[in-house]
């Protein structure tokens, strides 16, 4: 195995690793996002069995303060997996580059050695030519 075809493996791999990264706070992300949605639709269910009972104004108002701490934490969470999912798709970003500037190289490799392949090809296919050329004036 070449080192370009090492190389090119090991970049793969990089690229692989920054897709699964990516894949694993993106489903955290929506995860956080249902959460707070699940949330909202808690508050809307807390008010509405509230406002039936008397005592449940009071209730209500220790419920909705630790819910809004909760949505705060929420948004917090949520507001810095954003900011790692940035990092993320930039490191995804550079490894994908670096896999292409490998593959171009690669491909040059691979192009220069077709040629040379058939510029090998042509010399002994001339070669002969002459061969035939001399015998046939000898003649």
């Amino acid at each position: 195995m070449s080192t370009l075809e090492s190389l090119m493996r090991l970049h793969n791999w990089n690229v692989d690793q920054a897709r699964r990264r990516l894949s694993e706070l993106y489903a955290e992300h929506q995860k956080l996002v249902q959460e707070g949605e699940q949330l909202e639709t808690d508050v809307a269910a807390e008010q509405a069995k509230s406002a039936d009972m008397e005592e449940g104004h009071f209730l209500y108002q220790n419920y909705v303060s630790s819910v809004l701490a909760k949505r705060e934490s929420l948004e917090e969470s949520i507001g810095a997996l954003e900011e790692q999912i940035e990092e993320a798709m930039d490191v995804a970003r550079a490894a994908f580059r670096e896999m292409k500037r490998v593959e171009v190289v690669q491909n040059h490799q691979l192009e220069q050695e077709r040629q040379d392949a058939l510029r090998k090809t042509q010399a002994d296919l001339d070669e002969i030519a002459g061969v035939i050329y001399q015998r046939a004036q000898l003649n």
